[in-house]
């Protein structure tokens, strides 16, 4: 009876979470994705089918920002849909208790929640980064570049300095590099390569020049054909595309960050941001299962919620939500408040409003 019951809900559930995440993926494509595909294809003249591509590819990330949607407006129309038929009170008479009716739409809420890091961790990335690269060869950026300098690292005493003539994009390509390296201060060695090309990990350099400094003040210098070596940035870094943390991986994102905090204080800004980016990512996905919990007795209330009803207090809650998550974003990234802190509190909030209204109910 009781399993009977749990597929019953969640067959209630299914229909309005789907019609949830295709009407708010409307909205979310009319609002941001469709207006940039529009400035891409018009403004900066990219082919059409390159477009319709980045398009496909930045969906899943429009998928992942509807499941809290999609998850408060499925459990607010469920419920609503057996009390205004008569059948919560058909089931409490015979014995089941609110919140046990209540349990297949948390566990819903739960699984969407799995879902939803599953799509933040293993598929966003690398479709953001997917469609970053397709924008990289066709933008205006992926024009060769001439004549620029950079250090390793940025800030602070440098360990490598790079030097290039030219940078080719397209074909991932140095031209008249220098490489100078230091060790505790001091000039180690210098590679000249007539050029280096990209081999997916690491730079080929090829005709190339190798200066050793020894520690008795003598230099000694030797040609190369051809050696690979790290030069500290890959074609994309070079491009000026630096990958947003947006589109990192959790493991890209912890390394980022180790790497920054070689570079910066503990509380810089760059450290602070990458910190509140790691923690918004565990915090984000869970607000589904708080939207599970405060649809359930918004959708018991005696007034019966129509679609559009439903979909406009959905609407209202997650704005506000949002509102609270924008919020504690800025707070966290500029250390106003701990990030952690700040990236879970609207979560806090939204499991105590929904376990203030449960236990609101009648039970």
């Amino acid at each position: 009876m009781i399993r009977r019951v749990d597929r019953y809900v969640i067959n209630e559930y299914l229909g309005p979470f789907v019609f949830g995440v295709g009407t708010f993926i409307v909205i979310l494509l009319g609002a941001q994705l469709v207006p940039w595909m529009l400035r891409l294809l018009v403004r900066d003249a990219y082919p059409a089918s390159i477009v319709l591509r980045i398009f496909v590819l930045r969906l899943p990330a429009a998928v992942a920002m509807t499941f809290p949607m999609a998850t408060v407006f499925a459990s607010l129309m469920s419920m609503s849909s057996l009390s205004s038929s008569g059948e919560v009170i058909a089931l409490r008479a015979g014995g089941l208790s609110i919140p046990r009716l209540s349990a297949a739409v948390l566990v819903a809420g739960f699984v969407t929640s799995l879902l939803a890091l599953a799509f933040n961790e293993l598929l966003v990335p690398h479709s953001n980064n997917a469609a970053q690269q397709l924008i990289a060869d066709f933008a205006p950026k992926a024009r060769p570049r001439e004549h620029f300098t950079f250090a390793i690292p940025a800030k602070g005493e440098p360990q490598r300095i790079v030097n290039a003539r030219l940078f080719d994009p397209k074909r991932q390509r140095l031209e008249g590099l220098t490489v100078m390296e230091f060790k505790n201060g001091r000039f180690w060695q210098l590679f000249s390569a007539e050029s280096a090309d990209w081999r997916g990990e690491t730079w080929e350099l090829r005709n190339v020049e190798h200066v050793i400094a020894h520690p008795d003040g003598s230099q000694s210098k030797h040609r190369i054909a051809s050696i690979t070596h790290e030069i500290g940035k890959s074609p994309l870094e070079l491009a000026d595309l630096d990958k947003d943390p947006v589109d990192m991986s959790m493991a890209e994102l912890h390394r980022a960050l180790e790497n920054e905090r070689l570079v910066s204080s503990p509380r810089s800004t760059e450290v602070l941001s990458l910190v509140m980016t790691i923690s918004l990512r565990w915090a984000i996905p869970w607000a589904s299962l708080g939207f599970a919990l405060i649809g359930i007795p918004l959708g018991l209330r005696p007034t019966r919620a129509t679609t559009s009803i439903g979909l406009g207090l959905s609407l209202v809650i997650v704005f506000a939500y949002y509102v609270l998550f924008n919020t504690m974003n800025v707070a966290g990234s500029q250390g106003a408040l701990p990030p952690l802190l700040a990236a879970w509190l609207p979560n806090t909030v939204l499991y105590g409003a929904g376990l203030g209204l449960f236990l609101g109910l009648r039970h």
